[in-house]
């Protein structure tokens, strides 16, 4: 059984024994007589430990209500995150470059139509040479020329009719020509892009669920400040309240002159710092509450509803999960494989290729005669140089693998440090919430014990005052704990990847 399974027990023990107050969980559950043995302690201390948060319960056996499903405005909320879109987006673009790859791998068929109409000609006449010649007259001689053709008058008739009947002959013939063209032999070239562009598609599904269950988390970590914002107002009302009542037993004490002026001063300057740290706190849920408008868009009451469901539905123990066994692991595991693909794919495309080819073509579809021909051809296509571009490739892909796999190593570190970073964190909490809730029923059994004198003897509102403000700063601090170790649980369930099924989140099928 592994370390941190032997020590939910032990922490269950631990919170009834000091407090008495638990966390409701329907997965974990104590032996039968653990509760035998812890009844009668946990009933004496929960009529002392009456002042714990609303959300803490006192019977560990009890299972609780599991709502079922968040709300739509949650669902939207992170659904329509721009991160979350940009994530769908590329998975996405991974689907079509997948079926890219095998629409490539299918037959090719084209259709040629070709032929002419002329549009307006010249036609370049042999006009023959001029030859000069002389004539004699008598005693003149008269200079002239003559044309001379090198070709006899039929041979230049017959040679215009010629290209006048070729012209006409083409004139207006439309021949249409069907091609299937198939790869026969490619040496897995296109197998492996095929292979390559499926692993990446997988790649980006695995980083979408990702990038959601972090928007989960950031929505999650609000809500538990929020939470703990109201806890802490509440606690100071009622502190407030509280101290209030023994501020004016004091101020009555100094008008019938039985107390001091300085007792006033110094009551009314506690109460004026519960008040002053209320403020403080308002303005600080203030700013919880804009951050997760504006981010999200939601509204306190959804915060608290997420935070509802996560409570009724998380581990008690801190979830762990080994590295090599997580999402982010296993994308990059198939990233180093598919860049394997890639370098496969560039290895054999320097090979020939071998595609088989038929064409079927129609002799003048404007009127057709039955002439047609069906030819079939084999074409070997081999790539001699390219100036050392598949090389390059090669070199670039060997060296993202390396950077995939020091990634990969990075992760693994990270992960362990995390996990450790918070088992450590979460026995620090749990030794100080017991420190403090030991802390608190020793509080406030002496205030039982001054108010029970207050009425039989003269004791000082002063000190009863002081004894509140105590108790209120040792609550304070239980909320805070409880509250840190909340965000402890949290931030383990999503490092081990499983906040999306505690807060009921599924990605689904992708709509491209």
């Amino acid at each position: 059984m592994p370390k941190y399974n032997m020590q939910k027990y032990k922490v269950q023990d631990k919170v009834i024994r000091r407090s008495g107050n638990s966390f409701s969980n329907g997965h974990l559950k104590l032996p039968l007589y653990a509760y035998a043995k812890h009844t009668f302690i946990v009933a004496a201390l929960s009529c002392l430990v009456h002042g714990g948060s609303a959300w803490a319960q006192t019977d560990e056996a009890s299972t609780p209500k599991v709502t079922g499903v968040l709300s739509e405005s949650v669902r939207l909320a992170l659904f329509n995150h721009p991160e979350v879109s940009e994530a769908n987006a590329r998975v996405c673009q991974a689907i079509h470059r997948l079926g890219l790859g095998r629409a490539l791998r299918r037959p090719q068929v084209n259709l040629t139509v070709s032929g002419g109409q002329q549009l307006f000609d010249r036609i370049r006449e042999d006009k023959g040479r001029q030859v000069p010649t002389t004539v004699k007259f008598g005693n003149q001689t008269i200079r002239s020329s003559k044309t001379v053709y090198d070709r006899s008058e039929k041979d230049r008739l017959a040679g215009a009719k010629h290209r006048q009947y070729k012209r006409h002959e083409k004139e207006g013939v439309y021949d249409a020509t069907v091609s299937l063209r198939y790869n026969l032999i490619d040496w897995g070239s296109s197998k492996s892009d095929i292979e390559a562009k499926r692993l990446q598609h997988k790649v980006s599904q695995i980083d979408a669920k990702g990038t959601l269950s972090e928007r989960s988390f950031q929505l999650l970590t609000i809500s538990i400040r929020l939470a703990m914002y109201d806890d802490l107002l509440a606690e100071h009302k009622l502190a407030q309240a509280q101290v209030a009542k023994q501020i004016a037993l004091v101020q009555a004490r100094v008008e019938s002159g039985v107390g001091r002026l300085s007792d006033l001063r110094a009551a009314k300057l506690i109460g004026l710092d519960l008040e002053i740290a209320a403020s403080r706190l308002q303005s600080q849920r203030e700013q919880v509450i804009e951050s997760l408008d504006i981010d999200l868009g939601l509204s306190p009451s959804d915060a608290k509803h997420l935070f509802t469901t996560y409570r009724e539905r998380r581990p008690l123990s801190l979830a762990t999960i080994e590295a090599t066994q997580t999402e982010k692991a296993h994308a990059l595991r198939l990233q180093i494989e598919a860049v394997d693909f890639e370098q496969r794919q560039i290895r054999t495309s320097k090979y020939m290729r071998i595609d088989g080819v038929l064409d079927a073509t129609v002799f003048d579809v404007r009127d057709y005669e039955d002439e047609y021909e069906l030819v079939g051809k084999l074409e070997f296509k081999m790539p001699l140089y390219d100036g050392g571009a598949a090389r390059a490739r090669l070199r670039e892909a060997t060296w993202r693998q390396s950077e995939i796999k020091a990634s990969l190593d990075k992760l693994h570190r990270g992960h362990s440090n995390e996990t450790n970073r918070n088992l450590l964190r979460f026995e620090e909490l749990e030794k100080e919430i017991g420190e403090q809730t030991e802390r608190l029923a020793e509080l406030e059994a002496r205030l039982s014990s001054l108010q029970a004198r207050q009425g039989r003897t003269v004791t000082s509102p002063l000190e009863v005052a002081g004894v509140m403000v105590e108790i209120n700063q040792v609550k304070t601090t239980l909320i805070q704990a409880r509250m840190e170790q909340e965000g402890v649980r949290s931030s383990a369930l999503f490092i081990a990847e499983k906040l999306d099924d505690v807060l009921l989140i599924n990605l689904g099928e992708n709509g491209c």
